[in-house]
């Protein structure tokens, strides 16, 4: 999957940049693409997001790096 697969570069998939978007975090392609996604389903993802990369990290501390 490349870049141009998102939501916001017109295509069908949606991807963290999309989510990203649409939360307000970021801000790249065409953002109107996003714009009805379900708030609900956005928050949740960015949730999800945040956690893995608090986990990764935490594992990254663990392991000395």
């Amino acid at each position: 999957m490349n870049e141009e697969s998102g939501l916001v570069f017109g295509g069908s998939t949606l991807t963290a940049s999309d989510v990203a978007v649409a939360g307000g975090l970021a801000a790249m392609g065409n953002p109107e693409k996003v714009k009805g996604l379900d708030k609900d389903l956005v928050e949740r993802a960015l949730s999800k997001i945040k956690e893995m990369v608090e986990d990764n990290i935490d594992k990254n501390k663990d392991d000395g790096r």
